[in-house]
């Protein structure tokens, strides 16, 4: 890869405006959905049902993410090179205050909004099977507390956390315009 090409991917993700967001409009009976923004990765906080809980999922490069080798030359091998890809995963209590959810997650932002629970529960069934299918590879992160398990699909930086969020908030019945490179979602306006 040229220079200038490096520069321009790590330019982009450095500072590109994130994918908007619509959320399904009057979803069939509705439970709140999170996008938890870290920063430079996000993922997706789901309720499970009737058992108060809510399950956050979020996807990387294995090494940086999972084993926390995640220094500046780490970045280059992540983005262009990575091994494997890892699945994370944690369960917290259910709250549906964004603020005091962000702060439970260690996040800088959550956001939140509704979507029809069987759309919920057909994601958290795909990636809880996601998740036990590479069950034996689990290591757990102090850093993140989530934990971690290989994943089949690959991590690029044309696949990263975000553009994986954002599939996933396609799959809850949302529509997504924009800029999927960034953690920077927002809804649209």
């Amino acid at each position: 890869m040229t220079r200038v090409a490096l520069l321009f991917v790590l330019g982009t993700v450095a500072g590109c405006g994130g994918a908007r967001i619509t959320p399904p409009p009057s979803p069939i009976d509705p439970v709140p959905a999170f996008v938890v923004d870290y920063g430079r990765h996000s993922s997706v906080l789901l309720p499970s049902a009737g058992d108060g809980k809510l399950h956050e999922y979020a996807f990387g490069d294995f090494d940086w993410f999972a084993l926390n080798r995640n220094k500046w030359y780490d970045a280059l091998d992540a983005l262009f090179a990575s091994d494997s890809a890892a699945l994370g995963h944690r369960t917290l209590e259910l709250m549906e205050d964004p603020e005091q959810l962000a702060d439970a997650a260690v996040a800088r932002r959550v956001l939140t909004f509704d979507v029809p629970r069987e759309r919920v529960d057909r994601l958290l069934a795909r990636l809880d099977a996601r998740y036990r299918k590479r069950l034996a590879t689990q290591v757990f992160n102090r850093a993140s507390s989530l934990y971690f398990v290989r994943d089949d699909e690959r991590y690029t930086w044309a696949n990263n956390c975000n553009h994986v969020t954002a599939r996933w908030l396609e799959a809850l019945g949302c529509r997504l315009r924009g800029s999927r490179m960034t953690s920077k979602f927002k809804f649209e306006k």
